[in-house]
């Protein structure tokens, strides 16, 4: 009997299922966002968003890892889709949340049942924040040293460390020169403790050793935020400043700072950065 009640549970679940498998659907691809950068500001190739967050109409789909395949119920009249970058948080891929900075993308189109729709979808930065850019294409550089004891950075585009063909910084420690301490040469007016703004930075590196990212207060004051591992290649690092700048409070801004030391098992360390962004409030 208890056999008998089974079967017919299983059995009665049957038309349900095969009803929902079979509801006409339409195949969104999306690899990778295009982006609308100011010009000589970034490098496609290296974004590291990681997500695409999505929605309807009606329904939010919610984040889906790139390159994403996404199953949308197909329609008889054109839908709008919305579409906005996502990142992982500090690189955790347990805290995945939409980049606030950045636009959302949108697109009518109408979703045939049975078939595949590719897009890139377009990004850009809201208006409502000022970019501050280093990306060693100009005449002078936007850093400068912590102390006078720290190494110098150096403008160089030796192709087989170029990002894309674009100039770098690069910075060689040694036994005798074996720090680097730069900050950015303009104070940023960051978040502070009674505000609800935003702020993050952006950077490409690679290094042979761990760096620190911080806040500098122009005296005593420092806030280190986070360490970046050594990397082989360059990697692209979004960094959100707000939480780190409200704690500090420094009232009169903040440098933004980057710091290393030199690895003693190693002749030279070096360290290239390029494409650094600060992105504020305006």
């Amino acid at each position: 009997m208890k056999k008998l009640l089974l079967l017919f549970v299983i059995l009665s679940t049957l038309p349900h299922c095969k009803n929902k498998e079979s509801q006409p659907v339409a195949l969104i691809e999306i690899d990778k966002f295009s982006s609308a950068y100011p010009v000589n500001s970034d490098t496609l190739g290296n974004q590291n968003i990681k997500d695409v967050w999505i929605l309807t109409a009606n329904e939010d789909l919610g984040a889906y890892e790139l390159p994403a395949r996404i199953p949308i119920k197909a329609s008889d009249d054109s839908i709008q889709l919305l579409m906005s970058p996502g990142l992982l948080l500090d690189d955790n891929p347990s805290i995945r949340y939409k980049y606030p900075v950045m636009s959302t993308y949108s697109v009518k189109i109408k979703l045939e049942a049975g078939k595949k729709y590719k897009i890139v979808p377009k990004i850009n930065y809201f208006s409502i924040y000022r970019i501050d850019i280093e990306n060693f294409e100009g005449t002078g550089i936007k850093l400068d040293k912590l102390n006078s004891k720290d190494t110098s950075l150096l403008v160089e585009n030796l192709s087989e460390h170029t990002l894309n063909g674009s100039k770098y910084g690069r910075i060689a420690l040694t036994s005798t020169y074996s720090l680097l301490g730069l900050r950015t040469s303009n104070k940023f007016k960051l978040p502070l403790s009674n505000s609800q703004d935003r702020a993050f930075l952006e950077f490409n590196y690679k290094s042979d050793v761990k760096l620190t990212i911080g806040l500098y207060d122009g005296s005593s004051g420092y806030t280190p935020i986070t360490e970046r591992p050594a990397s082989s290649v360059w990697a692209k690092y979004y960094l959100d400043l707000s939480v780190a700048s409200k704690a500090a409070n420094y009232v009169n801004g903040s440098f933004i700072y980057f710091a290393a030391k030199h690895s003693s098992d190693r002749t030279v360390s070096n360290i290239y950065i390029e494409d650094i962004k600060i992105i504020t409030s305006k």
